[in-house]
């Protein structure tokens, strides 16, 4: 119910009923979208399918990587590993560890246990998206003219890509804290090898900054 929200939130808008049915196109996806379905009425019902179709749940979740690396926030790196080699380690069995392990570690840092990963699989690349929960929250709100500390922690999305082809990782998250957990914990699913993928980032500064 929570990740239908935080759906319902994101692309509920005009732009992301645009979105919806751009990546709806592109991957060949019916929607049966009216022209009179407003946007949070069409991403609402595309929630409640998705429990009967798995192909409107990767609509949901390709279009919702769209919309977040649109958003403010974002930390993105590439990473370099060797090319044109395949994951030792079938698509599944990375799944099962990666969500085993995220949830440990964000329990152990101070987010929320949960985790969810699901995995897509293209022509040219492999998608991982990531479910996770925030760290804790507590603002003040006013409630019925009373005031009170309202606690929750927020769901958020990652997601990391390998291309075999050129043998990188890609790596978009909320908090730059993922980005060398994610290299290392990407490189031990899907190569039994922490170290895959330690090469110089290929999105860095460093070579402007050496240049003056």
């Amino acid at each position: 119910l929570l990740e239908a929200l935080d759906l319902i939130h994101r692309l509920g808008t005009d732009e992301g009923r645009e979105q919806l049915l751009a990546t709806a196109r592109s991957l060949n996806i019916s929607v049966r979208a009216a022209n009179d379905e407003g946007p949070r009425d069409l991403a609402a019902r595309l929630c409640v399918e998705r429990k009967r179709h798995v192909e409107i749940q990767k609509l949901l979740d390709l279009a919702n990587m769209v919309a977040i690396s649109r958003g403010p926030r974002r930390t993105y790196k590439e990473f370099h590993g060797a090319a044109a080699v395949e994951p030792t380690a079938n698509s599944e069995e990375a799944r099962v560890l990666l969500e085993r392990e995220i949830a440990d570690w964000c329990g152990k840092s101070g987010r929320s246990a949960h985790c969810r990963v699901r995995y897509y699989e293209g022509d040219a690349e492999l998608t991982f998206y990531i479910v996770h929960g925030h760290r804790l929250e507590a603002p003040s709100v006013v409630n019925e003219g009373r005031h009170e500390v309202l606690k929750f922690r927020r769901l958020q999305n990652d997601f990391v890509r390998y291309e075999p082809a050129t043998g990188r990782l890609y790596v978009t998250a909320t908090s730059a804290q993922f980005v060398d957990f994610y290299r290392r914990l990407f490189g031990r699913a899907l190569f039994q090898s922490e170290e895959q993928f330690a090469g110089v980032p290929a999105c860095d500064l460093a070579a402007i900054q050496e240049g003056g």
